[in-house]
């Protein structure tokens, strides 16, 4: 097939957003010949990835904007209207693009967000759409968090229900695939759902943390690890190791990373009573990571809502079982033999059965080492790159031959999957996009953004 895929995000050997966006992109072109759309921020690390390791079938346009609209992506805020932005400019592109080369699918990879607009499902043809988590923070976890987070929460939710819901009327066609970490109970009734985080590993990264030994002793040592946002819920996670400490006095807890909730954690951290076995790092580069995974036991991430949870992954392939929560992709990773996810239905709740995993965990170091196990394995059976892509790559072609049985007036059959499509002739509207002389697309032909791929699409 030919596909045209939406990578905003997109850099080879990185976690998160650009890991996922250069995974999907990387697999799509080991079967198919794909034309990615990118943001110019990802250029030279795309360049210097395909020096080393070319990928043929893959063709980049860089899209990015004149220096009057690139300052917005460096505000956190802006950045969002730069994003969207771009997305006018990149469906503009597509439609081009599209009635030169006529795609048999669309795919928006990154960002992985699932309120954000996705054009590419207005380009009239099969459409598969990686949307994310689609959960927001329950009102009573708001009092676990500081009043900043809290407002940002609240703009969340608000963003999730009120522009989400625009993006997908306006967005999204009959017979789209949502691949989201949140499942079918989500997203409207008729939606065709797949649960589905969109995130792995490479096999040099899973080799490289499957080396790494087991932890020798009876203490404890417990880690989270990202931004110390509240979203992650790390004071659920102090509050948690408060009480463990009581029973295990031996254990450590390390938080590591950086953010605007670090002041408030140290202060809970003092108020609870446990400072002295907590210790904060600040961020380190992912090589450096992997390395203090070894010098942990459990990995700690009472994240709220978090599409996939990149770090999940790694404690895992680590051999470091993972006490979650059952949110987002977290909870698929940990059922699939990661861990313990425990359910979400109240603040009080939450920290007992944490504190109950933990304690199970700390108590029985043989146990501990058998969960280290199946953690481990589960990585390597469930999330390397090459697994995920033979999943997204039965969804791609499950999704076009769809499309095809419905314009031809026919019932695809049933399939243990997705529901059946509603059908439509009816074609989406195009959308207004930023001026050209706005646009910089880093092509053959610049001025006009006139794709021209080495070889034939």
């Amino acid at each position: 097939m030919k596909i045209l895929i939406s990578a905003f995000s997109c850099q080879p050997g990185q976690g998160s957003e650009p890991g996922a966006g250069w995974g999907v992109v990387s697999q799509a072109a080991l079967r198919h010949r794909v034309v990615v759309l990118t943001d110019t921020h990802n250029r030279h690390a795309i360049r210097s990835e395909l020096d080393r390791r070319p990928l043929p079938s893959a063709h980049f346009v860089f899209l990015g904007f004149s220096p009057g609209y690139a300052h917005l992506e460096k505000n956190k805020l802006l950045g969002y209207a730069y994003y969207f932005l771009w997305q006018l400019a990149a469906f503009r592109v597509a439609r081009r693009l599209h009635k030169k080369f006529s795609f048999d699918l669309a795919l928006h990879a990154t960002y992985v967000n699932s309120w954000a607009p996705a054009l590419l499902g207005r380009l009239g043809i099969p459409f598969v759409w990686c949307a994310g988590v689609k959960q927001v923070t329950p009102w009573p976890f708001y009092f676990t968090l500081s009043p900043k987070s809290r407002l940002n929460e609240i703009l969340r939710t608000l963003s999730v229900k009120w522009i989400g819901a625009l993006t997908g009327a306006l967005c999204i066609p009959s017979g789209a695939v949502i691949l989201s970490s949140s499942g079918a109970g989500a997203w409207p009734k008729n939606a065709l759902v797949q649960k589905f985080p969109i995130g792995a590993l490479e096999d040099s990264e899973m080799a490289a943390l499957g080396a790494l030994p087991f932890r020798e002793g009876e203490s404890l040592r417990v880690a989270s690890i990202g931004r110390l946002l509240g979203l992650k819920g790390f004071g659920l996670g102090l509050m948690a190791f408060s009480r463990l400490l009581e029973e295990h006095p031996a254990s450590e807890y390390w938080i590591v990373g950086e953010g605007p909730e670090r002041q408030w954690l140290e202060k809970m951290a003092a108020r609870l009573g446990c400072s002295h076995r907590v210790r904060f790092m600040n961020w380190m580069p992912r090589h450096e990571l992997f390395c203090l995974l070894a010098q942990v036991d459990v990995l700690l991430h009472p994240s709220l809502h978090e599409q996939f949870g990149y770090v999940v992954l790694e404690a895992m392939a680590a051999g470091r079982p993972v006490v979650s929560l059952a949110a987002g992709g977290s909870e698929v990773l940990a059922d699939s033999g990661g861990g313990i996810a425990v359910q979400v239905t109240s603040p009080e709740q939450v920290v007992a059965d944490l504190y109950k995993a933990l304690s199970e965990l700390a108590a029985n170091p043989e146990f501990r080492r058998q969960a280290a196990i199946r953690a481990r394995q589960a990585a390597r059976r469930n999330w390397s790159w090459g697994t995920v892509g033979l999943r997204l790559e039965a969804i791609y072609r499950e999704t076009a031959m769809r499309l095809r049985h419905i314009e031809l007036g026919e019932n695809p059959e049933s399939s243990a999957t997705f529901e059946a499509p509603r059908a439509t002739s009816k074609r989406s509207q195009p959308l207004a996009a930023p001026p050209d002389a706005a646009l910089d697309c880093d092509t053959v032909s610049p001025s006009e953004c006139d794709f021209q791929p080495n070889g034939a699409i």
